[in-house]
């Protein structure tokens, strides 16, 4: 854990040092998650659990159009099944760290939708086995590790994809969806797999540098917005127009 909060401290610090034109964000979402779980090539039967997604960003532009977002999140996972006579249901929290690369189409100040793309690294940090069954209810912590006895591998890393729309003042809207590449399922004879998917609705906001007179500076790439009356002055002052 301490290794990947270092690994995004560097990112962001060598992104601050590259070029100060950049952005900060936050983001609060709604979470939607669920396993693909196979034993023996039979499908597990599963439902998603709901939970949240908070943490924040680092928008950095380094091309026209294009950024990198690396950033680092806590998210609420899990999944749902119903049994016989009851359920039970798998909670766990992870931190996620998406490196996303996003085009913009819009220029700066003004309102913009994005895509973007990028793998993400999880690690699964705790969580809660709960099971129900008639008038039976038990729970316990979840051991994450890589040795049989465990419940569930601490990594994951996967893919995904996101899309949104951004206003003039940086407040943003945005869905993404996500999937794990690794089997999550501890142990080296494993006959089962189980592979993360996710999918969120968020909200955010992305704070932009500012120069000493305390204006937003002008992003990498960014064309220039001149609004009509000051394009009315400009013409104003041509030679041509002067009253000798």
């Amino acid at each position: 854990m301490k290794r990947i909060l270092l690994l995004t401290a560097m990112i962001t610090t060598m992104a601050i040092h590259v070029q100060a034109q950049l952005g900060i964000g936050v983001e609060l979402g709604f979470n939607a998650s669920d396993y693909n779980i196979e034993t023996n090539n039979k499908q597990k039967q599963t439902d998603m659990k709901f939970g949240g997604r908070l943490g924040g960003f680092v928008d950095y532009a380094f091309a026209n159009h294009f950024y990198f977002q690396p950033g680092i999140y806590h998210v609420t996972n899990g999944y749902k099944s119903n049994l016989a006579n009851g359920y039970e249901q798998y909670t766990i929290s992870t931190v996620e760290i998406p490196l996303n690369i996003v085009y913009k189409t819009g220029f700066f100040e003004n309102s913009t939708f994005f895509v973007g793309v990028g793998p993400f690294l999880g690690y699964n940090r705790d969580g809660e086995y709960y099971i129900q069954s008639g008038s039976i209810i038990s729970k316990k912590d979840l051991d994450f590790g890589k040795w049989p006895i465990d419940d569930i591998r601490k990594l994951d890393l996967g893919g995904g994809a996101n899309i949104g729309y951004q206003n003039e003042t940086g407040f943003f809207l945005r869905a993404r969806a996500q999937m794990g590449l690794l089997n999550l399922v501890p142990g080296k004879n494993r006959t089962s797999s189980m592979e993360s998917v996710g999918y969120c609705l968020s909200v955010g906001y992305i704070f932009y540098t500012k120069n000493k007179m305390g204006k937003t500076k002008m992003r990498k790439g960014y064309k220039p917005i001149i609004k009509v009356k000051d394009r009315i002055k400009v013409e104003d002052d041509r030679p041509e127009n002067r009253v000798q």
